[in-house]
């Protein structure tokens, strides 16, 4: 009662009748929840006595908030409480995770801190970070529908597991990706606790509850409330000093919070157990120092600790390095924590390669006794091994030097991140005003600019260099990425993916996963741009190296996928055909290994179905329909199988739409355009229901608008004019307010032009206008895109000026290398000769 009044006598007052007067309905729960508010103000607002009967009301379960019917309570705190739940309109009937605010508890500051929480998950999209899905407000009272995690709280998983140390660290590894990107993302946790934290059966960590989240903004201003020390939102056993003590919240909060579970997974004792009974919960975070981990566990049963090792051989495991992480990490000043908690995990993952850690700093007895360990039999056979010991005193000023150092350059970067904050919150909505393409260039020599400041303090820090190639790989999308919102600078992307790869190639530590996405983004824009041997080269060297790993790695065997379909689909794009249908080959053989791991895996299903697909439709168009449309239609009925039982993902109905597509294309090359029809018609059908899910989905809309042009194109040759007719008006009509827009998006312009430009309805086309359109196509991917040069080329033809047409597609083939033989050289190859027939008719003409 005195935690929830909060120091107002009138509401623990009534609190006290009401226990009095009916203590079977008391919900204990609240009152001895891990989260509270210390020195919160429980009467504030007005809500004295009249919600502490909602306060104190039970399940609200079968109710329903906007769309979504409550199913059970499967959680809940001194605030609020979360629900397992289903839209009650049926549109899809995943099961949600909905958060509510617990009635009678709306007050201003439970209000803004749910509202927060609502714009902190909007912003972060992680793996191992629960997602958001809605939100809203139901008669007065707000929620959140979030992704619904079906999991264990971490220690609990691990104990019941029976997990050995070395699966805890590379679980906690896991858990500090996720905690590192919302810092990242300039957001503190503040509340990193079991309960916060699920496994899923998979063994999947989760990170949750952002409630009392903290967003590092660069104006302080907007810090007034979170940081007075009358309101500070914590749980006790895994508050940081400075959270007790009221102090300014940093990303080293999290840091401490993080060593406080580190050290219960590790012991499954709180490291101030024994101090907070004799002294507090405030003095001993404040002033006590924890026991070492190695030291603790000999006070507990081994029958207890939840470790399949004995006592002797955990203290023995626990002893040196992860004594020293755990300890550095529960540090009472922060700048003695880790500067970050990628470098905690970086701890972590060196002591599992028997490399030294950081927490021990650089002396010179601990980096020969790391040796001695990994070489022992040589020791062993030298006989001797001479140990060069330094004093006490070195060693504490060699660790204060590094220190201070490590802390000199996180406030550094810090500082260039928060000026990079401050640019993107305030000046890039000013910049928005003038269109998307000024606004995008901007923010590209802004981070640029962040960027190479970044690099000059590189130092061999691993940390920075991972920042800086994100940075770069984000940089190459924004200036070339074919497959996105670009400002058409493929020149500028190059060098961006190629100073991230170097960076990469200097690094002390790798990163398979990131190493991979570089050079597959470098590759992927050589792909577009028509330079197909060297993409060639880099899919092979990305693909050797993922070779290397181990295979039974799931994330490395997707991304080994996704590597071989892109190489093979280049060499194909060359006219390699040979060599395109043994990549495909390796990707079955790939997908029956994922397979033989796991028989159900639908993510091996799919690879498999990629892979025959592509064999078929190679077969297709080299061998006759016959040869390769068994193996395609084969693969289709995979597509539709996984769609069938996932009806609710957008991710499995897609491939459905992309795969009938596929058909179509190879059926119209074979001149069967009725059938062709058929596909492109079911193809439409999947796609306009994700529209209707989702429309807001700009690929679906650019999906669709795709379909509409080649069912079109199809029913035309078959001879259904009135079909091809309806659908290209539509098509239209759909692009026409869009593209009048001034900052109209590359796609919508391009479809827009070639359209009129190309339309076999011929009373549709308009030249003169298509013309107007490519050029500011043209323009706005600055005169250095093959194809949509080649639109403008064709757009001119349309509007009789086939000498014009002739120029335009000349400088587009200049574009492309000279040995280049790709389907996109003989596409422009065949416009061109078709514009010098027309410029050469043309010119008869006007002799006569």
């Amino acid at each position: 009662m005195t935690t929830v009044s909060g120091g107002d006598g009138g509401l623990r007052a009534a609190l006290a009748h009401l226990v009095a007067c009916s203590q079977e309905h008391m919900d204990s729960t609240m009152l001895t929840s891990g989260s509270m508010i210390i020195g919160g103000n429980g009467g504030a607002g007005g809500t004295a006595y009249a919600p502490i009967r909602l306060m104190l009301s039970d399940d609200l379960s079968g109710q329903r908030f906007g769309a979504y019917e409550l199913l059970r309570r499967v959680g809940k705190g001194g605030m609020g409480a979360v629900y397992a739940a289903r839209r009650a309109d049926e549109e899809y009937r995943k099961v949600v995770a909905v958060k509510l605010v617990k009635p009678g508890m709306e007050s201003e500051e439970i209000l803004r801190r749910f509202k927060q929480e609502r714009q902190l998950l909007a912003r972060l999209d992680h793996p191992n970070i629960a997602r958001l899905i809605d939100g809203g407000t139901e008669d007065g009272v707000p929620y959140l529908v979030m992704e619904f995690v079906e999991g264990t709280p971490i220690d609990q998983y691990c104990r019941s597991r029976k997990l050995t140390v070395i699966e805890r660290l590379h679980l906690f590894v896991t858990l500090c990706s996720a905690v590192q990107y919302a810092h990242q993302s300039l957001v503190v946790h503040r509340d990193i606790k079991p309960p916060n934290i699920l496994v899923s059966t998979e063994g999947v960590p989760k990170l949750l509850d952002f409630g009392i989240a903290k967003v590092l903004n660069p104006d302080p201003a907007d810090e007034q409330g979170m940081t007075q020390a009358s309101e500070r939102p914590m749980t006790p056993d895994y508050a940081s000093p400075e959270q007790v003590r009221g102090e300014p919240i940093t990303t080293a909060s999290d840091v401490y919070s993080l060593g406080v579970l580190f050290y219960e997974l590790l012991t499954t004792e709180h490291p101030l157990r024994k101090a907070k009974e004799k002294f507090g919960f405030r003095q001993a975070i404040c002033d006590s120092e924890p026991t070492k981990p190695s030291v603790a566990v000999t006070h507990i049963a081994a029958a207890d600790n939840g470790l399949p090792e004995g006592t002797e051989r955990l203290r023995s495991q626990l002893r040196g390095d992860l004594d020293a992480i755990a300890l550095m990490a529960l540090r009472k000043e922060p700048n003695r924590r880790y500067a970050s908690v990628q470098h905690m995990a970086e701890d972590i993952q060196k002591h599992l390669q028997g490399l030294p850690v950081r927490a021990h700093g650089d002396s010179v007895s601990y980096r020969t006794g790391k040796f001695i360990r990994r070489h022992a039999a040589s020791v062993v056979a030298a006989t001797a091994i001479v140990i060069a010991l330094v004093t006490s005193s070195i060693v504490s000023w060699s660790f204060y030097r590094e220190a201070n150092r490590e802390r000199r350059r996180a406030e550094a970067r810090f500082a260039d991140v928060r000026q990079l904050a401050r640019f993107v919150l305030f000046d890039f909505d000013k910049i928005m005003t003038s269109g998307l393409t000024p606004a995008r260039k901007a923010l590209a020599e802004k981070a640029t600019e962040y960027l190479d400041r970044l690099e000059q303090d590189r130092g061999g820090d691993p940390t920075i260099d991972s920042e800086l190639v994100t940075g770069y790989l984000k940089i190459g999308d924004l200036q070339g990425n074919l497959w996105g919102p670009n400002l058409g600078d493929r020149q500028a992307a190059k060098a961006s993916y190629e100073r991230a790869l170097h960076i990469l190639d200097s690094s002390k530590a790798k990163d398979i996963l990131q190493e991979t996405r570089t050079r597959v983004s470098l590759a992927d824009l050589l792909v577009n741009n028509g330079y197909l041997r060297e993409a060639i080269a880099a899919y092979e060297k990305a693909r050797v190296a993922l070779e290397t790993r181990s295979t039974n790695d799931r994330q490395i065997l997707l991304t080994l996928f996704d590597v071989q379909r892109k190489l093979a689909f280049a060499h194909n794009q060359s006219g390699n055909t040979a060599a395109a249908m043994a990549g495909y080959e390796r990707m079955l053989e790939l997908s029956r290994k994922a397979l033989a791991l796991d028989p159900n895996s639908p993510d091996a299903r799919k690879q498999s179905a990629v892979a025959e697909m592509r064999i078929g439709e190679i077969r297709a168009r080299s061998e006759g329909l016959d040869a390769g449309l068994p193996a395609m239609r084969h693969a289709l009925g995979v597509y539709e199988s996984l769609a069938a039982s996932a009806r609710e993902s957008a991710a499995a109905q897609r491939p459905v739409a992309s795969a009938s597509g596929l058909i179509g294309d190879v059926l119209v090359s074979g001149k069967r355009f009725r059938d062709a029809a058929v596909y492109y018609r079911k193809a439409l059908q999947v796609t306009q229901a994700l529209v209707k899910s989702d429309e807001h989905n700009a690929q679906y809309g650019r999906d669709l608008l795709t379909f509409m042009g080649r069912l079109a194109d199809a029913s035309a040759r078959a001879g259904d004019t009135g079909v091809a007719q309806y659908l290209t008006r539509e098509a239209l009509e759909i692009l026409k307010p869009r593209v009048e827009k001034p900052d109209a998006e590359q796609f919508d312009l391009q479809q827009y032009a070639w359209i009129l430009a190309t339309t076999p309805c011929l009373d549709l086309r308009n030249g003169v206008e298509a013309v107007r359109y490519a050029n500011r196509l043209v323009e706005l991917t600055n005169g250095r895109d093959p194809r949509m040069l080649d639109v403008l080329a064709l757009a001119y033809s349309e509007a009789g000026k086939p000498e014009e047409a002739l120029r335009v597609e000349e400088h587009a083939l200049s574009l492309l290398p000279s040995d280049n033989a790709s389907e996109l050289r003989k596409d422009l190859e065949r416009n061109r000769a078709d514009f010098l027939s027309r410029t050469t008719t043309s010119s008869g003409l006007t002799r006569r």
